[in-house]
């Protein structure tokens, strides 16, 4: 990802309701508040971001997947597949042993269970 990936990336996450957000009263603990771009990958056709996947690194050896979003047009392209090998790869690449995941999606949870 790239810094002025960051408004495409907004709106991509947006799509499913998966763009950060501060703390506020309503929601005093968001899931996520921001986007390290050193540890996001962006997926684009014909110039446009259309995906996106990101972690977090708990530490050495423990990362966590973040936000994984295809633009729903560009979905059966293979493109989430190619972030979530990218992402896995380059955990694995900075010593990464163990990676946690969440979703509450159950074709999500289907897809990474295939």
């Amino acid at each position: 990802m790239r810094l002025e990936d960051f408004s495409a990336v907004l709106d991509l996450l947006a799509q499913y309701n998966m763009a950060p957000r501060p703390a506020s009263e309503e929601i005093p603990d968001p899931e996520r508040s921001g986007i390290a771009v050193e540890n996001t990958f962006v997926a684009e056709r014909d110039g446009v971001l259309v995906g996106v996947g990101s972690y977090f690194l708990h530490s050495g050896d423990l990362a966590e997947t973040a936000s994984l979003a295809v633009d729903r047009a560009c979905r059966g392209m293979n493109i989430g597949f190619l972030l979530q090998t990218a992402r896995l790869k380059e955990m694995r690449n900075r010593g990464v042993l163990k990676v946690r995941t969440e979703t509450d999606r159950q074709e999500t949870i289907a897809w990474y269970v295939r």
